[in-house]
């Protein structure tokens, strides 16, 4: 099993644009640490590393990581940072599209950290007292500081499983700046699109119901994240009239909360 994911991960990393084939300009340097001593609960895992790193050894930044195992039992599938802290990737950890983009990505046997950069903090009890990982008790022990996000596969083959697996990697491959073309962009859009709208529908649920007790919600973030859609959508739903007022560049948002 873990060989056909290892082929498919490496067949969506080149769908979304990755290229490995010039040496002094790789996308990815690929790990693969899953020999029959690493899967004893023993840190095995897969995946790929800043281009920057090296082939083997303590690494730096983002990386994106399987914890695989060659039972039939549930893998541990991560966006995850080297135990070497970050050497680059240290401003796009504080990006807040970059937790925004990976939050869409887990359901309630995931997690993310508020903090990207954060690593002196462990996972909850929901990732390590897990019972359906503790056959990768150790392993998660291991790297628990490193882990900003992490979800639970049941099975990486299944439809649901792959659907995720290939999110995730589409998401890293978003910012990673694989895709050079339309198409790898749009194979991109297409993997992460189903989770997404899974969002949109949950937020829009949220902000309706908290209109049934407050004056207003404010919608904050940057253009194509879905405010526009959202409101139109609640407006409709309560059969509301809805406007909208351009304010001028330079207004705080201090004196927009004022006015309100």
């Amino acid at each position: 099993m873990i060989e056909e994911v290892v082929s498919l991960i490496k067949e969506w990393a080149l769908e979304f644009g990755a290229n490995n084939e010039n040496e002094f300009s790789k996308s990815y340097v690929y790990r693969n640490n899953t020999g029959s001593e690493a899967l004893k609960d023993n840190g095995a895992f897969f995946g790929f590393l800043h281009p920057d790193e090296e082939e083997r050894g303590v690494f730096h930044d983002f990386s994106f990581t399987l914890f695989p195992t060659d039972q039939e039992k549930p893998w541990l599938l991560c966006l995850g940072i080297g135990s070497n802290g970050f050497k680059k990737d240290l401003e796009l950890a504080n990006k807040p599209g970059m937790r925004r983009l990976f939050s869409q990505l887990i359901d309630n046997e995931g997690y993310y950290k508020n903090d990207f950069s954060d690593i002196e903090s462990g996972l909850p009890k929901s990732i390590t007292s897990n019972p359906n990982l503790q056959h990768l008790k150790k392993t998660i022990k291991t790297y628990t500081k490193v882990l900003p996000v992490c979800q639970v596969i049941h099975n990486p083959l299944s439809e649901s499983g792959k659907s995720r697996i290939k999110a995730f990697l589409a998401a890293y491959a978003k910012v990673r700046d694989w895709p050079s073309n339309q198409n790898h962009r749009n194979a991109i859009s297409k993997a992460l699109k189903p989770f997404q709208n899974e969002k949109l529908e949950d937020d829009r649920d949220l902000i309706f119901e908290l209109l049934k007790e407050r004056r207003f919600v404010i919608l904050q973030g940057p253009p194509g994240t879905g405010k526009t859609t959202i409101s139109k959508e609640i407006a409709t739903k309560s059969s509301a009239k809805s406007f909208f007022t351009q304010f001028h560049a330079e207004t705080t948002y201090s004196d927009f909360i004022y006015g309100i």
